[in-house]
């Protein structure tokens, strides 16, 4: 019995040492993985990674997840990425929180989604809160909650994404799911404008434009559109034409207000493209690009512009006179609800007559 018990005893005190040496290799592993990962030697990584997590190690189960997962040094398998990301996520690992939140919305099981998200955000994980924003908002897994949108959005927000801060500031504007609030609406918009957000720019330019929820500004609205336009994003380029064609915020000028408008007329803005054609028309008399903005504008599905062109070629503004385009033309517009090429085509019908 003694000597039982004295077996038990040194079992007992060894466990500790055996343990402490194998995590200390296992530790060591994990070193060795990362810089063969960080080198992109996958498959050197996933060799150490695996005998580290097989050992217990949480970081190298979540990095055997995402090899698993991307397919770096191994076969992709989301089954044994799954399993990898689960050791690590129940271990309290955020990133495989997060990964594991990813494939439940891939295996459409918004509910389960919605589970691993939350263990993340509530430890602070930016992306998280950034799906869980979502997910309220568009009742994905969820009841539809604007208020439990609000709350996530504005968490990511106070750690500064960008698109959140604009989020935040559109439902403070609209009152969705928390007080209406101008004041801390233009905040927001102001706080995502500054790292670059399309989105924010152009509200912050369309509320001082019209003087909605602040003192309108034409100045302040000229350059907030044109950071947006600057950035590439074509309302911000029409919205910029618009102010240089009528001189606000800044002196008029046509061949600025035509550089900014065929910008966005190349993406396929249908406003600008509809002004290109006014302003090659009226002000620089080229009615050959004038007809040419008017038809990408009617290609696009432009009511007017479908009525513009059916009177051109009825009347052969331009062009040779085409009954059969003019009517071809009316009628997409009057298929449009346009009410004026409605009634060009009675007239013609009874001209026709």
């Amino acid at each position: 019995m003694k000597i039982h018990r004295y077996l038990k005893i040194v079992c007992f005190v060894a466990l500790p040492v055996f343990f402490c040496l194998a995590y200390f290799l296992h530790e060591n592993d994990e070193k060795h993985a990362l810089t063969y990962f960080e080198n992109k030697e996958y498959a050197k990584a996933f060799d150490l990674f695996e005998k580290s997590a097989k050992g217990g190690n949480v970081q190298s189960q979540y990095f055997l997840g995402h090899l698993y997962r991307e397919g770096l040094g191994v076969p992709k398998n989301n089954i044994k990425a799954r399993s990898w990301y689960k050791k690590a996520a129940l271990q309290g690992n955020v990133k495989a929180q997060f990964q594991m939140g990813l494939l439940a919305m891939e295996d459409y099981d918004p509910i389960e989604a919605h589970q691993w998200l939350e263990e993340a955000a509530s430890q602070g994980y930016l992306d998280a809160k950034i799906n869980l924003g979502t997910l309220y908002a568009n009742g994905i897994g969820v009841w539809q909650d604007d208020g439990a949108a609000f709350h996530w959005f504005r968490q990511a927000a106070v750690q500064g994404d960008a698109e959140s801060q604009f989020y935040v500031g559109h439902m403070l504007l609209k009152g969705e799911g928390t007080t209406q609030n101008y004041n801390q609406a233009l905040k927001w918009f102001e706080k995502a404008a500054n790292q670059g957000n399309v989105d924010a720019l152009i509200n912050l330019g369309t509320m001082y434009a019209i003087g909605f929820g602040v003192t309108q500004d034409n100045v302040k609205a000229f350059q907030w559109f044109d950071k947006a336009a600057r950035l590439g994003n074509e309302r911000g380029q029409y919205s910029l034409g618009v102010m240089f064609r009528d001189g606000l915020g800044t002196k008029q000028n046509y061949d600025e207000a035509l550089i900014w408008f065929e910008k966005a007329a190349q993406q396929r803005n249908v406003d600008a493209q509809m002004n290109l054609a006014l302003l090659y028309s009226n002000k620089f008399k080229n009615e050959g690009k004038a007809f040419y903005w008017l038809e990408q504008a009617a290609l696009q599905g432009d009511a007017q512009a479908c009525l513009n062109l059916g009177v051109i070629y009825a009347k052969g503004e331009g062009i040779l006179p085409d009954h059969v385009k003019a009517i071809m033309w009316l009628q997409k517009a009057a298929d449009l609800g346009n009410e004026i090429a409605k009634h060009n085509l009675d007239l013609l019908s009874q001209k026709n007559n």
